[in-house]
């Protein structure tokens, strides 16, 4: 499925999207401090595409960096890449990650998603600062 918003171009099957809103939400409640923050008012939009199992996620990593030992690390939930896209593990695998928790705990959960999800957008916003100013700032932001 595909979903286009004033923040982001959204990828992700049917299962993930109940994810979709409290992204839009997170995004609405944060971008504007964030591009003030880095002082750029050129808005861009990222393509968000949420992967669905584990095993496409270190799959694509894969393609994407050269890990010594051929392993995902197990930490990796989210990526941002030079080519204005951001990849995100779907919520559901997290029992396969190191942010595995108990489903009592899902709200506390999601809410780690989504500033996962805004620190990877960070990095967005920063790669498009430094191309446009020829600087840099950290993202600190969170």
């Amino acid at each position: 499925m595909q979903l286009i918003t004033n923040n982001a171009i959204y990828n992700y099957n049917e299962i993930d999207s109940d994810i979709i809103k409290g992204l839009e939400d997170k995004f609405n409640k944060n971008l504007d401090d964030i591009y003030n923050y880095f002082e750029y008012n050129e808005r861009h939009k990222p393509t968000i595409t949420i992967i669905p199992t584990k095993n496409e996620w270190d799959k694509l990593i894969l393609e994407i960096h050269n890990y010594p030992d051929g392993k995902v690390p197990n930490w990796l939930v989210g990526l941002s890449t030079d080519n204005d896209e951001i990849y995100l593990l779907s919520i559901k695998e997290y029992d396969k990650t190191t942010h595995k928790f108990n489903e009592d705990d899902y709200d506390s959960a999601f809410k780690k998603y989504l500033k996962t999800a805004l620190h990877e957008y960070v990095h967005f916003i920063h790669k498009k600062w430094i191309k446009s100013k020829g600087k840099e700032k950290l993202s600190i932001y969170t």
